[in-house]
């Protein structure tokens, strides 16, 4: 009887397992970040946060049976009822795996949906985590070849000299050897070498992820030149980025602007904001200053003669030795 070849499936199923929620996890975590909230204390943000990621909206309410600090609630809930003219639903069910449960309607609280679409962004974030794992599980496999691109063969009265011989080998021990015809040093190296492309999926990889990040509305470069960029190759996808920001937080804000007017709430109380501080055109639009050339054709709308606008950034110290006008 044949023995039974050991098979690593197991060990390659939990490699790939684990490799795409490693790719999962991390791009939740970065969408869970991805809003700054201002809300009643009662209100959990994580919670909020992923009925947006799971569900596309979330259910805001005030349940007076709480205590006066705890009777503003965000959950998830499900919709139903007639819609009204607009198609939207105008009743809803809160239920929590605790056994709290709620009716409510379009007359006593309000729903914040993630886009205009109704749509739940963990559909698109799986696209991307499978294709990061593909990619990842393909450069691991690539660089493992470089390590073993060759196979013996031999019989099993010849293993211990091959083993021996291998051994000489890697340790850079020259070897000469007199064999007699038909030993086994004849016909018993395949070579399976495969091209180094290891840093191509890896940019391959970059571009996924830059792709991930415009589509949470994060600043990113999707650039591949090695050399220095220059500022205006490095805002050649803010416009995407912006769009793709606006459309999350319209929403967002509408949703809030919706739940001030009916609990009369100010917007220090409840409002939301894009998680992001850095210094780029997206978060401060007038953070770049014009400068003017002296004695330069269209000196007056801030061109040179060649077309291009001078600009300086603001976050430079701006004194009236720079010839600057803010």
């Amino acid at each position: 009887m044949a023995k039974k070849k050991k098979t690593n499936f197991g060990e390659t199923l939990y490699t790939n397992t684990t490799t795409y929620y490693y790719w999962l996890y991390r791009m939740l975590e970065i969408y869970m970040s991805l809003y700054t909230w201002k809300m009643p204390k009662s209100v959990d943000i994580r919670t909020l946060n992923q009925s947006l990621i799971y569900n596309g909206f979330v259910c805001f309410f005030k349940d007076e049976n709480f205590d006066m600090d705890k009777q503003y609630i965000a959950l998830p809930c499900t919709l139903g009822g007639e819609v009204n003219i607009y198609n939207y639903p105008t009743q809803y069910e809160i239920t929590c795996p605790n056994g709290y449960t709620q009716h409510r309607n379009i007359t006593d609280s309000v729903i914040i949906y993630n886009n205009d679409l109704h749509t739940v962004p963990i559909n698109a974030i799986n696209i991307f985590a499978n294709r990061l794992t593909v990619a990842h599980i393909a450069c691991d496999v690539n660089i493992n070849n470089q390590k073993t691109p060759k196979i013996y063969r031999c019989s099993e009265q010849q293993r211990l000299s091959l083993e021996n011989y291998l051994k000489k080998y890697q340790g850079g021990v020259p070897i000469i050897s007199v064999t007699e015809e038909n030993d086994f040093i004849e016909n018993m190296v395949f070579d399976t070498s495969v091209p180094y492309v290891a840093d191509k999926i890896f940019i391959y990889m970059q571009n996924i992820w830059n792709d991930f990040l415009t589509f949470c509305g994060v600043e990113n470069s999707n650039n591949e030149k090695r050399e220095r960029l220059v500022s205006a190759e490095t805002q050649a996808n803010y416009g995407n980025i912006e769009a793709a920001r606006n459309t999350g937080l319209m929403t967002r804000k509408r949703g809030c602007e919706q739940v001030r007017d009916m609990f009369g709430l100010s917007e220090e109380e409840c409002d939301v904001e894009f998680n992001s501080k850095l210094p780029t055109t997206i978060n401060f639009p007038n953070m770049y200053g014009i400068k003017k050339v002296a004695g330069t054709k269209g000196e007056e709308n801030g061109f040179t003669d060649n077309g291009t606008r001078n600009i300086e950034n603001s976050n430079n110290l701006i004194n009236s030795d720079n010839n600057v006008d803010t």
